[in-house]
């Protein structure tokens, strides 16, 4: 429902009812002051102007989600990629990686490795530290500190 301005409603209600006094148009008529009501009456302009207040459109009582918190939900390989930012220079165990970036759904963890093997090869390495079983941790962090830790590993391994 569209309304017509205050200047046109202000016409409208004068002629319609020329008996009515100045408060009682005023109040009939919502935002228009009774100095308004007096200049129209008198044939003049609006003395204040007074903005129109459009009514936003009616939105839908639905709840929505942004592209963004989808994608963060559900592409794994993203939230492997978010969490590896944060362990710059240390390396984190795969079984916490994991957790950070798909919570207790590891199998959409190793979904996204094996899917991306060629992007995560430089992110991840197998060794065996002291308090290790004997076949070793994959551990993970950024591809410099990767490189480094297989070249220590390599170097003093022997």
């Amino acid at each position: 429902m569209r309304t017509a301005p205050l200047l046109e409603r202000l016409k409208a209600c004068l002629g319609k009812h020329p008996e009515w006094d100045d408060a009682r148009i005023a109040a009939a008529i919502v935002g228009s002051g009774i100095e308004n009501v007096r200049s129209v009456r008198a044939g003049g302009p609006l003395v204040t102007p007074v903005e129109e207040e459009k009514p936003e459109p009616p939105r839908p009582s639905i709840r929505t989600v942004t592209l963004e918190q989808v994608c963060e939900r559900y592409d794994i390989a993203a939230a492997i990629r978010r969490e590896l930012g944060k362990f710059v220079g240390e390396l984190v165990l795969e079984r916490d990686l994991a957790i950070l970036a798909a919570g207790k759904d590891s199998n959409r963890f190793r979904r996204a490795v094996e899917n991306n093997i060629e992007e995560f090869s430089k992110n991840r390495l197998k060794m065996a530290l002291p308090n290790d079983p004997p076949e070793g941790r994959w551990y993970w962090s950024d591809a410099k500190t990767i490189a480094e830790a297989v070249r220590k590993r390599d170097e003093f391994g022997k």
